[in-house]
């Protein structure tokens, strides 16, 4: 799958293909805390890992686009 764009949290793990493909790129084993990211963000801590496991698989993934996507799930946040 090619994902063009990837603004937002959700549009990451769509290119991974869900929370699974998440959580084997970054190596952790809880579903559940992995799950709860796509709502509270991906920690920091593990975007080294993404970023190698896009590479990887080919997929567009950036620096810029973890920024972003931090950037728009704290505007939602204060929206909300």
């Amino acid at each position: 799958m090619h994902i063009a764009f990837m603004h937002t949290f959700s549009d990451i793990f769509e290119a991974f293909g869900g929370t699974g493909g998440i959580k084997s790129a970054v190596g952790v084993e809880s579903y559940q805390t992995v799950a709860s990211w796509k709502r509270r963000g991906i920690p920091r801590k593990v975007w080294p890992d993404l970023l190698i496991a896009a590479a990887e698989a080919d997929l567009p993934l950036a620096m810029k686009d973890l920024i972003d996507a931090e950037k728009s799930a704290a505007e939602s946040k204060a929206k909300a």
